[in-house]
């Protein structure tokens, strides 16, 4: 919603211009605005409104004015108020005009530079469409009201002319400076500024002729001559001042491009500049160096402009900008380039410039040696091409942006370096809403943040997203983002008669910097969907040793194309990925994720030789087992989620057999670490691959797995259904251990359905074979379920044998899920059997060991247990327990959570 007062009074809602009534009503509201946000009594209401002569009826009037106005304002969410003995409105003051204006005009005070000045004060002349609330006040009214917002008008009329004048526009100021002076006649700085103008133009005559016209007025109407200000210019002019001839010695020297509209969010980041700025350097000949790197449209050319504009008055000298044309499509920008801007900026003229570059490199540290300056070099290639360009002086600070780290200028020349990241999610909601509107954000804030997502927080592409939806001012943002999620993300993020910002070219300036083993591991690493991935993996897919592998990452993070996230971890950004994806021919593609899943599925069987619990067959054997059960968990903790991110591309690629294997290589890690979700899409697409290949033993594998996800969510009639499946299928490849497996998994089930008598069927059936086949992981979670049976049937004394049976079993093959298993079920026996101290002491075995297992899920039980046992005997220490739990069920989005909760919020 928007308000306009100055000129005739408009409400204008998005595109739609509101219509409010009467005269009186709308001059109401303009008196309400005006104040903004405070109360505006009743009595100066009537004084305002009626010219100092309310009728009788008046206050009825006002009573009737407002709810009329409430009527048509409260379906746009403004409030008309009643406060006291008055009214206020409830509004934004940014949405009234007159209160932007007045803002912008504070800010423009105390802007230096003059571009950045002109800049703000051309936006809030613009709000100026006549005089104050011209059609609904009369004059009286509006000489009371508008006095005070003429000055400010005129005052930023007057500031715009000296930021004209200071950047050159004598012509442009002139022209403006007539009008004004014959409007006001006697104000003396208009005429001043248009003396100036004058002069400036080469028309002393007429410069003259102002002061002389506006001294014969003052003299005449008021008695009193112009201010001696006023009288120094004139003689300044008379004897041709060369002074007076060009801008003032700071203005001509500031070369700062300007900055970026709705520049958004960056604090942190500007105070670290701050930080740099005011170091003292080491000797009084050393520069101080500021390096803000980052990815290519990350926002690090408009972060430093913006700095610079904030500091100039630091540098009183001037500020100077190079383009260095780094990463641009041309060539980048040689020293002899780059040196003879800088001295044609500093001063020098052609015909004084140097021939060589170290000759022109000695001239311009020579005279920016004593100076406060600020050299900003923006878009620089490498250390090597800043390096001729770096002034000595100690008051000189140079400011480097550039998609590279600059590792040897921080090595080197001890520059202080600045990594720019993508924006938080409300900076970049903000950005948003700067681009759009206010109105059009805040109608769909969700549609507006999951915008901001699709665009990875990227301030290049949330401008491009947000400029495209600007041209389009019908489309809903919900549903431009429908129709870009049907096309290629990065082709989509780009501006028709823009094509130097669409993103394809600003990440193809990078690309082509990069050596052919750098670009083709660059391409590869595309093809990986994962969140981050190791350099073995990385390795895997380019086919080449880690070593190397390694060596091109680190070139790759030098160039922010990749993120080290941690030592032997990378990461990229969903846009960049999505980019490198995009490069890779096909077949190289194929052949590189070929290479992957062979390589993950080596490491998979290493990781099944030494690990408990991995029981799937395979055909295939390790090249390089694994030294230690804990440098496999490490493996599989590490490449996990990459293994999870292949599979379906490796589906697509018709892989069936290795899709399987690998599915059922996960079943284990994903069991223990509780990710329920994960592990029902893996069994289901491992499922479908051993189908699609008619493997009798891995479609029972996968059934098995998909059972073990449905019982683990409590899906009952699908478990029960998926383990029976699958034991017929293990019988029917002879492979009696699963059935065995399977039967005692059955009977868990139907002890869970309540039908113990076929549960203690299906164990003892199991129990017979796992105790014939003589395996020790199954057999240990018989004895654990047997002995959950045998509790639940009232043999507390034979089910606490069975688990320290299973505890004992555990042990001998090390394996701690196991352990906490039967630690769990013992402490609940003993629990039942009145023994509560050495109930106690198992579930806090059990919460140790899942602390060393990592499982938060056999941690949160253990802690839930604990509070059983200690609930009757020391009550404080049982609610800990049961707040320890609750915290790890939250973080695992574990509905066992809420049942807890109930649990503690119940009284005693």
């Amino acid at each position: 919603m928007e308000f306009r007062l100055l000129g005739p009074f408009m409400a204008v809602d998005g595109d739609s211009r509101l219509e409010l009534g009467r005269r009186k009503e709308r001059c109401l509201l303009g008196l309400l605005l005006l104040e903004a946000g405070r109360v505006v009594p009743r009595e100066r209401l009537f004084e305002l409104l009626w010219d100092g002569r309310p009728p009788a009826s008046a206050r009825a009037a006002l009573h009737t004015y407002v709810t009329r106005l409430r009527g048509g304002l409260s379906a746009h969410g403004v409030q008309v108020v009643m406060k006291g003995d008055g009214y206020l409105v409830e509004v934004d003051r940014a949405s009234v005009d007159v209160h932007r204006f007045s803002a912008a005009l504070a800010r423009a005070r105390g802007i230096a530079d003059p571009l950045d000045r002109a800049a703000e004060l051309e936006e809030a002349l613009r709000l100026w469409r006549g005089q104050l609330l011209a059609d609904v006040a009369g004059d009286g009214l509006r000489e009371r009201l508008g006095t005070a917002l003429e000055d400010q008008r005129l005052e930023a009329l007057e500031l715009k002319a000296e930021a004209d004048l200071a950047l050159g526009r004598a012509a442009q100021a002139a022209g403006q400076l007539a009008a004004l002076s014959q409007a006001h006649p006697t104000r003396e700085r208009l005429v001043e500024l248009l003396m100036l103008a004058r002069y400036r133009q080469g028309r002393q005559v007429d410069a003259l002729a102002a002061f002389r016209a506006l001294r014969e007025r003052l003299v005449a109407e008021l008695g009193v001559e112009p201010t001696p200000q006023l009288h120094a210019l004139h003689r300044r002019i008379l004897t041709n001042d060369p002074e007076l001839t060009a801008a003032s010695p700071v203005a001509a020297r500031r070369f700062l491009p300007r900055s970026v509209p709705g520049f958004t969010g960056r604090r942190e980041e500007l105070l670290t500049l701050d930080r740099i700025a005011r170091e003292q350097p080491d000797s009084s000949t050393t520069v101080v160096i500021g390096a803000v790197t980052g990815l290519g449209g990350v926002g690090k050319t408009a972060l430093a402009v913006r700095w610079a504009h904030l500091s100039a008055d630091r540098f009183p000298d001037g500020q100077f900008y190079v383009n260095l044309r780094g990463y641009s499509p041309g060539e980048p920008m040689r020293a002899a380039e780059a040196l003879t801007q800088l001295l044609r900026a500093l001063g020098v003229a052609a015909d004084r410039l140097p021939s060589t570059v170290d000759e022109a490199a000695d001239l311009y540290r020579s005279l920016v040696a004593q100076r406060s300056v600020l050299i900003l070099l923006d878009n620089a290639l490498s250390a090597d091409q800043v390096r001729p360009l770096l002034p000595g002086g100690p008051r000189n600070l140079v400011l480097i942006t550039s998609r590279d780290k600059l590792s040897g200028l921080v090595a080197i020349d001890g520059a202080r370096r600045l990594t720019v990241a993508e924006l938080t999610e409300a900076d970049a909601f903000e950005l948003l809403r700067h681009v759009l509107g206010r109105s059009r954000v805040e109608a769909e804030p969700e549609a507006t943040r999951e915008l901001s997502a699709w665009c990875g927080n990227l301030p290049l592409a949330l401008r491009i997203a947000a400029a495209t939806l600007a041209d389009d001012p019908h489309q809903t943002i919900a549903d431009y983002i429908t129709d870009l999620r049907n096309r290629d993300r990065i082709a989509a993020l780009a501006i028709a008669d823009d094509p130097a910002h669409a993103l394809t070219t600003v990440f193809g300036q990078s690309y082509r910097h990069l050596s052919e083993v750098d670009g083709r591991l660059f391409r590869l690493l595309g093809l990986l969907t994962s969140g981050d991935f190791s350099s073995a993996a990385a390795a895997a897919l380019a086919d080449l040793t880690v070593p190397d592998t390694e060596a091109a990452l680190t070139r790759l993070s030098q160039a922010h194309l990749v993120t080290q996230e941690r030592p032997g971890r990378f990461g990229m950004h969903d846009l960049v990925r999505e980019f490198a994806s995009g490069l890779a021919p096909g077949d190289e593609s194929h052949a590189a994720m070929r290479r992957l899943a062979t390589w993950q599925l080596d490491r998979l069987a290493a990781v099944a030789e030494i690990l408990p619990g991995f029981r799937v067959r395979l055909s295939v054997s390790t090249s390089a087992p694994f030294p230690t059960e804990a440098a496999a968990t490490s493996w599989l903790e590490a490449e996990a989620d990459t293994v999870i991110s292949a599979l379906t591309c490796y589906t697509k690629a018709g892989w069936h057999d290795d899709v399987w294997h690998l599915a059922g290589l996960l079943r284990e890690p994903l069991r223990r670490s509780g990710r329920a979700d994960e592990w029902n899409t893996v069994a289901q697409i491992g499922l479908d691959s051993a189908i699609e290949v008619g493997d009798g033993y891995g479609e029972a594998y996968m059934r098995d797995m998909l059972a073990g996800c449905y019982q683990d969510r409590r899906m009952i009639a699908e478990a029960v259904a998926e383990h029976r499946r699958a034991r017929a299928l293990y019988l029917q490849v002879d492979d009696h251990l699963g059935a065995a497996n399977c039967a005692d998994a059955l009977g868990v089930l139907h002890q869970q359905l309540g039908d113990l008598v076929e549960a203690e069927q299906l164990h003892g059936e199991a129990h017979a074979a796992l105790g014939y086949l003589e395996d020790p992981i199954l057999g240990t979670h018989s004895r654990i379920h047997y002995g959950t049976l045998l509790g639940r049937l009232g043999r507390l004394t034979e089910a606490a044998a069975q688990f320290r049976l299973a505890l004992a079993g555990a042990a001998a093959i090390n394996d701690l899920f196991l352990a906490c298993f039967a630690h769990h079920n013992l402490a609940f026996a003993l629990l039942r059997m009145q023994r509560h101290e050495e109930g106690a002491r198992h579930a806090r075995a059990e919460i140790e060991l899942a602390q060393l297992a990592g499982s938060l899920d056999r941690a949160a039980r253990g802690w839930e247990m604990l509070g059983d046992c200690l609930f009757d005997d020391d009550h404080p220490q049982a609610m800990e327990a049961y707040r320890r739990a609750l915290e790890l069920y939250e973080r695992q989005r574990d509905s066992q959570g809420e049942e807890l909760r109930h649990r503690i919020d119940r009284p005693r």
